[in-house]
């Protein structure tokens, strides 16, 4: 058959999906049906974009961040909602509901020294439903007059989750603190964050 441009063919009429094509198979070549090729190549071509939660403590401008009690674990602001394509997914009162999954995660959120001595602090991801530790952060510190404000950062974090969960980003301070400070740019404040990403 001579070699023809596609847009020199005939119509052909609709495909049923039952239509054999030519594949190699371990060295050989064999038959397979159109359907079952063309659905693993879309499904590798076309693979659904990665599901993820991403919320923050948003705040406008100038407005101070919430106060960290001494020595307890505070459960972090989040109260704005950027992105959620997970589903079964939600957030309320700063409550993060998760359903079953392997997630990947970071998060952030910072604390800023009220007091004259210097302190410590760190954060966590806490499933409250099962009262289990997800991921710790990292450790901080915050001077009396150096280093006034630092953030905690969990940089990558994995956990499982066998059913649907409650889950806090939880901040632990050795002074009361507050929970970062204002910059006052005109742009929005940002003081913790948490993004989720579930991988199965």
């Amino acid at each position: 058959m001579a070699n023809k441009k596609i847009s020199d063919l005939a119509a052909g009429s609709a495909l049923t999906g039952a239509e054999l094509i030519e594949i190699e198979q371990s060295g050989s070549s064999a038959k397979a049906a159109l359907n079952g090729i063309l659905k693993t190549y879309l499904d590798t071509l076309y693979a659904p974009a990665q599901t993820v939660l991403w919320v923050r403590d948003e705040k406008s401008s100038g407005t101070a961040p919430q106060a960290l009690s001494a020595t307890t674990w505070n459960k972090r602001d989040l109260g704005t909602t950027k992105v959620n394509t997970i589903s079964g997914a939600s957030i309320s009162s700063s409550v993060i509901t998760l359903p079953a999954g392997t997630y990947e995660c970071s998060a952030f959120a910072g604390a800023i020294n009220n007091i004259t001595d210097s302190a410590t602090h760190i954060i966590r991801l806490y499933d409250t439903t099962s009262t289990a530790l997800l991921v710790q952060g990292s450790s901080a510190y915050v001077g009396a007059t150096s280093v006034p404000c630092t953030n905690s950062i969990i940089s990558e974090g994995q956990f499982t989750l066998s059913g649907t969960k409650n889950i806090e980003l939880q901040h632990w301070t050795s002074a009361a603190n507050a929970g970062g400070k204002a910059a006052s740019s005109g742009s929005t404040e940002v003081y913790a964050e948490v993004y989720i990403r579930k991988i199965s």
